[in-house]
C-alpha cells in the first residue's frame, strides 16, 4: 500500500475520534429513570417487549412513527448481580471499579420485536475508514455508586478495543448511559475505542436490529 494513502488513513482515523456527536451535558442531580421512551429504526407498528429468559418484563405497542415507551420494571421484578452484570453479552476482559461494593446490577440492552432482537444503538457516522457508534443501555443499581476504569471488550464480534467508564454516577434504580464508540479500519482490521458516561435519564433511546447494526459496522 503506498505511504501516502497510509497516512491518509491514518489522519482519517484520528479526525473520526473528535467527529460526529457529542456527549450531553447531564444534571448530576438528575433523580433515577422510571420511564423507557424509544424510538425503532425502520419500524412502524408490532409489540416490544424486554424479556428475561421465558418472562416478559415489560412491554409497549409501537406507533406509526416507530416510538414506544413502558415503566421500568421495580427491583422486585429484576435478578441484580455483580459487577460482571455491566458486560452480558460482550466478551471483555476485566470490570470497571465500583465506589460501592455492596451494590448490585441489571442492564436493560436488548429488546424483542417480531423475533429479532434489538439493541439501544446506531450507526452515528461511517466513512471509508471510520465509524461512530452510539449507544444509550439502561443499567439498574441496587445503590448509588460510581463506576470508573478501562475493560477491553469484543464489540459484536466484528470490532474490539477498549472501554473506558468515566466516572459513571449511578442512582439507586434504573440510570441511562451515553456509550460512544469511535472505530477505525486498519492493516489488521476494525479497532475502536469506548467511552461510557451518564445520559439525561428522560432522553429518548434509538433501538436497532441487531444483526443489521453488526452489517453496517463492517469494512
Amino acid at each position: 500500500m503506498p505511504r501516502l494513502f497510509l497516512s491518509a488513513a491514518l489522519i482519517t482515523g484520528l479526525s473520526a475520534c473528535n467527529s460526529g456527536p457529542k456527549a450531553p451535558e447531564v444534571d448530576a442531580a438528575q433523580p433515577a429513570a422510571t420511564m423507557l421512551s424509544g424510538k425503532v429504526a425502520g419500524q412502524t407498528s408490532g409489540q416490544i417487549e424486554y424479556r428475561a429468559g421465558e418472562r416478559v418484563l415489560a412491554s409497549a405497542a409501537l406507533d406509526a412513527a416507530g416510538t414506544f415507551s413502558f415503566p421500568l420494571p421495580a427491583e422486585t421484578e429484576l435478578n441484580p448481580g455483580s459487577l460482571t452484570s455491566l458486560v452480558d453479552g460482550l466478551t471483555c476482559s476485566g470490570l470497571p471499579s465500583s465506589s460501592n461494593v455492596a451494590a448490585k446490577y441489571a442492564t436493560l440492552s436488548e429488546l424483542s420485536l417480531g423475533g429479532k432482537t434489538y439493541i439501544p444503538a446506531y450507526l452515528a457516522e461511517k466513512g471509508l475508514l471510520n465509524r461512530v457508534v452510539l449507544a444509550t443501555p439502561y443499567v439498574y443499581s441496587t445503590a448509588d455508586t460510581t463506576l470508573s476504569g478501562t475493560v477491553s471488550c469484543d464489540f459484536f464480534g466484528v470490532v474490539t478495543g477498549p472501554a473506558t467508564f468515566n466516572d459513571v454516577k449511578l442512582k439507586k434504580g434504573w440510570n441511562l448511559l451515553y456509550v460512544r464508540m469511535d472505530a477505525s479500519l486498519g492493516l489488521s482490521g476494525l479497532s475502536a475505542n469506548a467511552s461510557v458516561r451518564n445520559h439525561s435519564n428522560t432522553a429518548q433511546s434509538d433501538w436497532t436490529e441487531k444483526e443489521s447494526l453488526i452489517q453496517q459496522l463492517k469494512p
